[in-house]
């Protein structure tokens, strides 16, 4: 994290417009697209590491060559595997994914027992500095993912790791929900969704409501990737809206209420509001979770 070594574990954007021009060019003839239409996908899948607050960012050197070399956009992160201990730390100590800042000085904790989820995410390359913060005199950071495919890999190794899932039970599951969201089928879409929860262990019980946010915060992480839309999780609470070509979805998920409670908030709180002039249908859906069954319990689902 020092200002002056800040670029030298990865390529800017200046590095590789300027030494991998003919495979850039290549890339863009491969797939029927500009220069500058490459270069802005190869930004959003691997580019977006910052070493320091005031740095540039760079790319990820292996995944931007892995690109070159087979002319393919895909996650090539996910061949380098993802670290157990990293998902056992995140199950003991579930983190808000959207609300990531940590303090400097966590950064600086290296002891095995005293390990702070956040800073490791970053030192393992799953977040990335955002910004820093001041909070009184004490600086912060807000992390964030750095591209797309880090923000895949996370999502993907956490929701299996909390939901106790093999990596293609995860991906059938997720390909079933959003196929069901396309054609507006919300019923089939939360029946699969109910695959994240049938494994979720007897014993949790500590953190208990964060654990459960976290698998759905990065299901609907990973349904947005899917659909290629934008899926918003908002800080605090379990809500996402996730579009696709027809339908623009309002989800409300209620722990410790019922379904009625949940489209009751969707109303009060005017989340169609944004969407009103989009053409698209919307379907609000609120959701109980049974802690009892430790899975969705009853859904209501409305046009507004």
């Amino acid at each position: 994290m020092s200002r002056q070594a800040s670029t030298l574990l990865g390529y800017t954007q200046e590095e590789v417009e300027a030494s991998f021009p003919d495979y850039i060019e290549r890339l863009a003839k491969t797939r029927g697209a500009s220069v500058e239409e490459m270069l802005d996908e190869l930004q959003l899948w691997y580019n977006g590491y910052k070493f320091h607050q005031d740095a540039p960012t760079v790319y990820n050197p292996v995944s931007l060559m892995k690109c070159c070399m087979n002319q393919e956009f895909k996650n090539y992160w996910f061949e380098t595997g993802t670290p157990t201990f990293l998902l056992d730390l995140l199950k003991r100590k579930p983190v808000d994914l959207g609300a990531l800042v940590a303090p400097e000085d966590s950064f600086s904790v290296y002891e095995a027992d005293r390990l702070h989820s956040l800073p490791l995410l970053y030192q393992t390359g799953y977040l990335t500095i955002k910004e820093a913060i001041q909070i009184g005199k004490q600086r912060a950071y807000r992390l964030g993912f750095p591209n797309f495919e880090i923000e895949e890999s996370l999502s993907m190794a956490v929701s299996s790791s909390f939901a106790n899932l093999e990596i293609q039970e995860s991906y059938s599951a997720l390909s079933n929900m959003v196929q069901a969201l396309q054609r507006g089928d919300v019923d089939t879409m939360l029946e699969h969704l109910q695959t994240f929860f049938h494994n979720v262990p007897h014993d949790i019980v500590e953190q208990k409501e964060k654990y459960y946010q976290t698998i759905f915060f990065t299901v609907f992480k990973l349904v947005g990737a899917m659909i290629e839309a934008e899926v918003k999780t908002s800080r605090g609470r379990i809500d996402a809206v996730a579009k696709t070509a027809g339908h623009i979805y309002i989800f409300e998920f209620k722990l410790h209420a019922g379904a009625e409670d949940a489209l009751q908030q969707i109303h009060d709180k005017q989340y169609a509001a944004p969407y009103r002039d989009d053409p698209r249908k919307k379907i609000l859906v609120g959701v109980e979770f049974s802690e009892k069954e430790r899975n969705l319990g009853q859904w209501l689902v409305e046009e507004a």
